[in-house]
């Protein structure tokens, strides 16, 4: 017999994927004052930049959305949902943290399950360029968070891209295969 996961709402709601449906949710009980057409779409100035960030940049999460242009939950999630609905950009979830946009001018990636995030790349690069490099050595080259590069480590692990080794109390990483 097969077990149900349970996540609670407080979880859901802090992954990129929560917010975007939660505020998504939302829209749609917000009185709006006009109809917009596909072509005037993008002479709001917000929309406008947010849809050129994620032409710039295909496949796109909505954090890096947010820490590019410094836009909020709120705006941000109602003008990728103007452009979803309006057929300009579509979405799909990777994982359970993210959601990838892309324009639909381009190939939309079916078959891919798994893409690196920037953060993820320059892990992996620095895995490649020193090999059994411990965890403490990347937070530090990398300057972020323990518990930022953690979870990004956590991630290259079960998509069997690197392999971690306990070393006394260092966990050191090497490169798969």
């Amino acid at each position: 017999m097969q077990q149900q996961e349970h996540w609670s709402p407080f979880f859901v709601a802090a992954t990129e994927t929560g917010k975007y449906r939660f505020f998504r949710f939302l829209l749609p009980l917000l009185p709006l004052f006009t109809r917009i057409k596909k072509d005037e779409s993008l002479e709001n100035f917000e929309r406008g930049r947010i849809y050129g960030f994620i032409e710039n940049n295909p496949g796109t999460y909505y954090s890096e959305i947010i820490k590019n242009l410094g836009i909020g939950n709120g705006t941000l999630s109602h003008h990728l949902y103007m452009l979803e609905k309006m057929n300009m950009i579509k979405s799909r979830r990777e994982g359970i943290r993210y959601r990838a946009f892309y324009t639909t001018n381009i190939n939309y990636p079916e078959e891919q399950k798994f893409r690196y995030t920037n953060l993820q790349s320059e892990i992996i690069k620095l895995i490649k360029e020193n090999n059994g490099i411990t965890e403490k050595e990347i937070i530090s080259k990398l300057g972020e968070k323990q518990q930022t590069i953690s979870y990004n480590i956590k991630m290259l692990q079960r998509n069997n891209i690197i392999r971690l080794e306990k070393k006394g109390r260092e966990t050191c990483c090497y490169m798969e295969g």
